[in-house]
């Protein structure tokens, strides 16, 4: 699995941000047939959009009314640069 580990039987995506891990992740627990399992995930609130990326708190956050227009112009300009 691109970007997992693996040890003691477990398996886990590096990170919820990059959706082909997290896919693999869940084909893989398909495969755990002889004992639970568990997918553990790293997720960094606001990808994508530098104004919340780099906040402290981003969970529950108030986001001001042109706070809304920045994130969209940030977002705008990720999607233009892939």
């Amino acid at each position: 699995m691109r970007n997992g580990r693996r040890s003691a039987g477990t398996r886990s995506a590096s990170t919820a941000n990059d959706l082909e891990a997290l896919l693999g992740a869940l084909r893989a627990s398909r495969q755990v047939v002889d004992g639970p399992h568990a997918i553990v995930l790293d997720t960094l609130m606001g990808k994508g959009v530098p104004l919340f990326e780099k906040r402290d708190k981003n969970h529950f956050i108030r986001v001001e009314s042109g706070d809304w227009e920045t994130a969209r112009k940030q977002l705008e300009e990720r999607s233009a640069g892939q």
